[in-house]
């Protein structure tokens, strides 16, 4: 559902995973996620605000359960794997967009909570990440990127906890046709 009016902009959406579907097959719990988004143009820059709640999640962004199994939280059986679809959260974008130097600078920070409680012991999550961008327009069909950005999270289950950390960054070039 889509909502426009003057300056603003908004959507919400509902989303489902069918799990029966999906090559791992964890458990019959289906992952859904509802998502409220929108912008506000003012004059010289975009706002952008998303808000998402998800339900019975396997993974947070790239890190999956396996990861965290392979970094330190061994508490999780390859049984416990198998059947395991149930992080529970919620998460937070804020974002802008302005022009620069015939080109568009993009930034954005997020911040992400989840938990569970199909471990045998209480599995938490919290994370967020930063980035920072710029597009420049060669023509209406060909765009060079960059943009730079860094994440961190804990995950935390009993006395065990591992701290994932990244900064990544991209160059690049698209053409559209």
């Amino acid at each position: 559902m889509t909502w426009k009016g003057g300056l603003a902009e908004t959507v919400v959406l509902f989303e489902r995973v069918n799990e029966a579907l999906t090559t791992e097959k964890r458990s019959p719990k289906d992952m859904w996620r509802i998502t409220a988004g929108g912008n506000w143009k003012f004059s010289a820059a975009t706002a952008y605000l998303s808000l998402q709640y998800f339900k019975n999640a396997d993974a947070l962004g790239t890190a999956s359960y396996s990861a965290l199994k392979d970094n330190g939280i061994g508490s999780i059986t390859s049984a416990q794997m198998k059947k395991l679809d149930g992080l529970e959260g919620e998460n937070i974008i804020l974002g802008f967009s302005t022009p620069v130097m015939g080109g568009k600078v993009l930034g954005a920070v997020g911040y992400i909570h989840a938990k569970t409680d199909e471990l045998s012991k209480k599995l938490k999550a919290d994370g967020g990440f930063i980035a920072l961008g710029y597009q420049y327009p060669f023509s209406k069909t060909t765009r060079l990127y960059s943009a730079i950005g860094a994440s961190a999270a804990k995950y935390k289950s009993g006395d065990q906890s591992v701290k994932p950390r990244g900064f990544y960054g991209t160059l690049g070039l698209s053409h559209y046709f």
